[in-house]
């Protein structure tokens, strides 16, 4: 019987390592973060470019965005070719006019709704 008994400490430790992994399975994905041109409120992004989306800073934007979609065709590659049905200066006059519209909302929140429209809309 010792060994029985001896055995229990060891597998009760073990138990008690696996409820953390076991935890950690069910917890949902963390958030997404956005960081650069992304966090500008769309105000920000109209006061810079000023509506004339060939400056500088409409090409500080245009980066930032070329990057964003970027990632959603890597992370989604059902998207890409719908994304690619407009060509970035498309994606800034569309952006442009969604954040006159709409100024309290991020430049993310503006490239999201672009790629929820290009989506829809090339199905």
């Amino acid at each position: 019987m010792k060994p029985a008994i001896a055995a229990a400490p060891v597998v009760m430790v073990l138990m008690l390592l696996a409820l953390p992994h076991a935890a950690m399975a069910r917890k949902p994905p963390p958030p997404t973060h956005v960081f650069g041109a992304g966090t500008a409120p769309c105000a920000v992004f109209r006061d810079a470019t000023s509506g004339d989306l060939n400056t500088p800073a409409a090409n500080f934007f245009l980066s930032w965005l070329d990057g964003y979609m970027t990632a959603v065709a890597q992370k989604i590659p059902s998207t890409d070719r719908k994304l690619t049905a407009m060509d970035p200066s498309g994606w800034m006059r569309w952006i442009n006019a969604y954040c006159t519209k709409n100024p309290r909302t991020s430049f993310y929140g503006a490239a999201n709704r672009l790629v929820f429209f290009l989506v829809r809309r090339h199905k």
